[in-house]
């Protein structure tokens, strides 16, 4: 049968691992409080926090209020890009930023809409560099078929002397089709 003392060792050791955790997490503190927060998280969480950067490795809390103020901060620093962008604003409200984000989406959507009518004209240049490569290839069968016409229109001219020749009596001889 268990002491009662063996007990309390038993119930002991799970804070001891605590502390050990807590130390493993948070070298400048010994006991794990809960307002602590580990230095590595909140440097994670928040680079621009003034308390809580790579250099200050001695800060042991990170307060709420720590935080709040980063907020603040990136706020002011949203006001002032904001004034930068339309001096006639003076508090840079979500509404504000909201219709910087509606500008940016409408930015976004112009220069998506120029990538589709490039690609348009650009398939438009490939039917017609298409249609100009079949008129090449109709313009050279056409070449040879207006030889070829005019060869035929040749022999039919020749036809047609030939019989002028035969009414008026003449025989048309293969030598006076070469002739003519």
């Amino acid at each position: 049968r268990r002491q009662p003392r063996d007990r309390n060792t038993v119930r002991r050791q799970p804070r001891d691992r605590n502390t050990v955790r807590c130390q493993a997490r948070d070298r400048n503190t010994v006991r794990h409080q809960p307002l602590d927060c580990n230095t590595v998280r909140c440097q994670a969480r928040d680079g621009n926090t003034v308390r809580c950067q790579p250099r200050g490795r001695n800060t042991v809390r990170c307060q709420p209020q720590d935080r709040n103020t980063v907020r603040r901060q990136a706020r002011d620093r949203n006001t002032v890009r904001c004034q930068a962008r339309d001096r006639n604003a003076v508090r840079c409200q979500p509404r504000d930023r909201n219709t910087v984000r509606r500008q940016a989406r409408h930015r976004n959507t112009v220069r998506r809409q120029a990538r589709d009518r490039n690609n348009v004209r650009r398939q438009a240049r490939d039917r017609n560099t298409v249609r100009r490569q079949a008129r090449n290839r109709n313009t050279v069968r056409c070449q040879d078929r207006d030889r070829n016409t005019v060869r035929c229109e040749a022999r039919d001219r020749n036809t047609v002397r030939c019989q002028d020749r035969d009414r008026n009596t003449v025989r048309c001889q293969p030598r006076d089709r070469n002739t003519v």
